[in-house]
């Protein structure tokens, strides 16, 4: 075993001493490589995706990216209840890609030809935070409602739903429990009034159930409002 002399020794606990002092914390290089990568990798996707979330499968944290290698941007030409004529939109065959808190694994889904507006709340995405969150992508069909399919987490990637369902225009779904959503869709013709839905989720299966309509025929849309400015507020009766 080789003893230290006194000078070496005397030099290794002034080094210590020192960085006690200035509150230096040493980090082993792997470690700080990781760390750079997972951020290069975030910063990278960034750059490149029209929508980016924060989502929980309910126990793990992921940075969601939507995106397209070949994304196309175009103008409306005409407008109409789903389009502003002169607003930007795009177009791609779009993929949506995780990547989960700590991992520097990117796991991607392919989510087919979508297009997007750059500024209106026609055809768009948007994260829906609950038990466990999902994400949305919205497409208008008419002047009062959207076809929406829906994708959450399963083992560590997104998956899309069976099936989708139909909402106002605009982020109309909300978290109502544990697995369990309400949406809300707009019948102007017979049957007038606003529909209530709530869905139950089946991870397993990748589908969502109906449980129970409840509509209301009130014609200043009150009810509507309040659903729309109290998160917590889901109707029941």
């Amino acid at each position: 075993m080789k003893i230290l002399n006194r000078k070496n020794m005397f030099v290794i606990i002034s080094v210590l001493l020192v960085l006690t002092l200035l509150g230096t914390t040493i980090v082993p290089e792997s470690a700080k490589a990781a760390g750079d990568s997972r951020s290069e990798l975030i910063n990278k996707f960034s750059k490149k995706s029209r929508y980016k979330f924060k989502v929980m499968d309910g126990k793990s944290q992921y940075d969601a990216f939507i995106y397209s290698d070949k994304e196309k941007k175009a103008v409306n030409d005409i407008g109409w209840a789903c389009a502003r004529e002169g607003d930007s939109y795009y177009t791609g065959n779009y993929n949506i890609a995780v990547i989960k808190q700590g991992s520097t694994k990117v796991q991607t889904t392919q989510i087919g030809e979508q297009s997007f507006d750059a500024k209106t709340s026609y055809n768009f995405a948007y994260a829906v935070k609950g038990k466990p969150d999902l994400i949305a992508i919205a497409r208008c069909e008419a002047s009062s409602g959207a076809s929406v399919d829906l994708y959450t987490m399963v083992n560590e990637k997104m998956a899309g739903l069976k099936k989708g369902i139909f909402t106002i225009n605009g982020v109309n779904i909300k978290a109502a429990g544990d697995q369990t959503f309400q949406s809300v869709y707009f019948n102007n013709a017979e049957d007038w009034g606003y529909y209530f839905e709530t869905w139950v989720l089946d991870k397993a299966k990748l589908t969502i159930r109906l449980k129970k309509t409840f509509h209301s025929a009130d014609g200043g849309g009150n009810i509507y409002k309040k659903w729309l400015k109290e998160p917590k507020y889901i109707v029941t009766k």
